[in-house]
């Protein structure tokens, strides 16, 4: 088996493992914990951007290469957007019903959205890219 391969599987798995920190409810906004498993994830997606690179080269430039090296960039590109919080798109228009709303705490709620968005969609050429290998014929 191709070692590009096994990196690969083990990348991502570690990667899908921690999809967010609504995948583990104990774990606090903002701990200690949070932030550790948001590096394991930023590095996961840095190794799968030179992963993706390193496959379509392994494979000969296989299946549409393109794919691959459009994942590699988006996965790269979204290394440096981790450690930019913006506003979370769900508060565009929060609710006035309640008794205790707080201005400032709806500010406060920020998220790293820019960089899930784009890892997501450098995951889906990844995935797309592996998909076209085992579709063309060689």
């Amino acid at each position: 088996m191709n070692v590009v391969i096994v990196v690969f599987g083990i990348s991502a798995g570690l990667s899908a493992a921690y999809w967010g920190r609504y995948r583990f409810p104990v774990v606090r906004r903002g701990s200690v914990l949070d932030e550790r498993l948001g590096l394991l994830n930023l590095y996961c997606v840095a190794v799968q951007g030179v992963v993706a690179i390193a496959l379509a080269l392994s494979t000969n430039m296989a299946g549409l290469p393109a794919l691959a090296f459009a994942a590699s960039g988006l996965l790269l590109a979204a290394v440096p957007l981790y450690l930019s919080k913006r506003r979370d798109p769900r508060l565009a228009a929060p609710r006035r019903e309640g008794s205790h709303v707080n201005e400032e705490s709806a500010l406060k709620l920020t998220s790293r959205w820019p960089y899930t968005v784009v890892y997501t969609a450098g995951y889906v050429a990844l995935f797309s890219y592996v998909l076209s290998l085992g579709i063309v014929v060689r």
